[in-house]
């Protein structure tokens, strides 16, 4: 599938860089950054950072339930290679539409399956060679699920790419919205009964 630019977003690059230039300074740059020099390093793909909550997910809800919690863009170590070095999430103001500061920089073995998920996107068929889509990553609050999402540009359901999470009933590589979200729902169900189970004990329940 072609991904494009979401253009809804405001730019944050600049605050990136910024960071990866104070980190490798201070040598606490994540290492599979350190052996670049910053002017090697590009902060590419940003796309929207969402989350939905457990008691969405066990009530069935979808996307639409999800909230644009913030952005995140792949840095990568050289024009040329095409492998993820390190991510940065980056945060927004109230009103959503600037950057507010940018909240992590990480790198780690998690790259490898973001890599992977990553892959199968920019693999997987499209509909016809006119859809393009946007890539967000979407995280599943209580159930401990990531996953891409590709949106057609067009409107239409969406195409999930599950790369974080441990969820017996989700086996496959990619899904459709509806199938993802089925999926999802009797662990998100069963995560839910948990909690307010312990709750009843006076246990503190989870946010979100």
């Amino acid at each position: 599938m072609k991904i494009i630019p979401n253009d809804g977003l405001p730019s944050g690059q600049t605050q990136v860089m910024a960071l990866v230039a104070e980190a490798l300074a201070q040598t606490i740059a994540p290492p599979s950054l350190q052996r670049f020099a910053v002017s090697a390093i590009s902060a590419d793909t940003p796309h929207a950072i969402l989350e939905i909550s457990l008691q969405d997910l066990a009530d069935g809800q979808g996307l639409a339930k999800a909230t644009r919690t913030g952005m995140r863009y792949l840095l990568r170590g050289a024009k040329a290679q095409v492998a993820v070095a390190a991510v940065a999430d980056v945060g927004f103001n109230k009103a959503g539409n600037a950057v507010n500061r940018v909240k992590s920089l990480t790198g780690g073995e998690g790259l490898n399956r973001l890599g992977e998920a990553l892959a199968r996107a920019a693999a997987y068929p499209s509909p016809d060679t006119a859809t393009t889509v946007e890539l967000s990553l979407l995280r599943c609050r209580g159930v401990n699920v990531e996953a891409l999402v590709l949106a057609p540009e067009s409107g239409g359901e969406a195409t999930l790419f599950p790369f974080i999470g441990n969820v017996g009933s989700l086996k496959g590589s990619a899904y459709t919205e509806t199938a993802f979200f089925d999926a999802l729902r009797p662990e998100a169900r069963r995560v839910r009964n948990a909690f307010e189970q312990a709750g009843s004990r006076g246990s503190e329940p989870p946010v979100g």
